[in-house]
């Protein structure tokens, strides 16, 4: 075949190829409002490093009624994980 037949041919093809696409790209542009609405809410966890279960010894036994209940027991495998989502200017 001859060279330059097979360059036309080429070129041909790119350009059928590629002329499309130049041709499809969107020139325009739009924008979109998006509103987004968490409720209020206030979420309390309480994890262990020893399992899911906690247990405090409360000792009444020697306490007259209205008096107050004092708990002394410690637990240092706790902690409190607290995660809150407010209202704007709730703060």
């Amino acid at each position: 075949m001859n060279r330059n037949l097979i360059i036309f041919i080429g070129s041909t093809i790119i350009a059928l190829v590629t002329i499309p696409m130049i041709w499809s790209q969107d020139k325009s542009s739009a924008s979109h409002s998006l509103t987004i609405v968490f409720p209020e809410i206030a979420l309390l966890d309480i994890e262990s490093e020893e399992g899911n279960n906690l247990t405090f010894v409360m000792d009444a036994t020697l306490l007259e009624a209205g008096e107050k209940l004092e708990v002394h027991e410690e637990n240092d495998a706790l902690w409190l994980n607290y995660t809150s989502v407010v209202g704007s200017g709730n703060t």
